[in-house]
């Protein structure tokens, strides 16, 4: 069985607007450090698998319909 070479079968990665932290630093009005939430990921740090995650499953023509070894969402340990 194959894993998702992106996500290793989990299904999520480290969202890139964030590098995972689930958060941004911004400046504040006095030019102090704030934190924002992360609106890409949610505040979470992680983003659904751009290659496994898809509308279709699997992309990649040779990947269409191959059954990748995954967990299910509710059993994902993220």
């Amino acid at each position: 069985m194959r894993h998702c070479p992106k996500c290793s079968g989990h299904r999520q990665i480290a969202c890139d607007e964030c590098e995972g932290a689930g958060e941004k630093k911004t400046a504040g009005p006095g030019g102090e450090t704030q934190f924002q939430s992360c609106g890409e990921c949610g505040g979470s740090g992680w983003v659904d698998c751009p290659r496994c995650s898809g509308p279709d499953g699997p992309t990649g023509s040779d990947r269409a319909g191959e059954d990748l070894d995954q967990l299910r969402r509710e059993e994902s340990l993220f």
